[in-house]
């Protein structure tokens, strides 16, 4: 392939160098017949889905801190996790009770 420019020569072996190092995860052939997707668009449109939808709601504002919170649950849920993400909560949570130093009442 002939370049018409000393730039455009110059981006063709920028390219080509890029190929040639990246050649081990450019399987698209294999990731086509294994049914996975090719581009961005169905990360995009989950993320769209999932935080777009329940977070940037007209009048809606959220601290990070809960933002993430909320991400994490509706993850979760469409991930069909939501059940063992309670779980291991539930577990953490009893855990962080049982190591708590036991307070001593005093009595009168």
């Amino acid at each position: 392939m002939k370049c018409k420019t000393a730039t455009a020569e110059t981006e063709r072996t920028k390219l080509v160098n890029y190929l040639k190092k990246n050649k081990d995860r450019i399987e698209y052939g294999r990731l086509r017949r294994g049914g996975y997707p090719l581009g961005s668009g169905a990360i995009e449109s989950a993320n769209k889905f999932i935080s777009n939808i329940r977070l940037k709601r007209s009048g809606a504002w959220w601290k990070v801190d809960y933002a993430n919170n909320i991400l994490k649950l509706r993850c979760a849920k469409y991930n069909s996790k939501f059940d063992s993400f309670f779980e291991e909560y539930e577990q953490n949570a009893k855990q962080q009770r049982a190591s708590r130093p036991k307070r001593i009442r005093r009595v009168k």
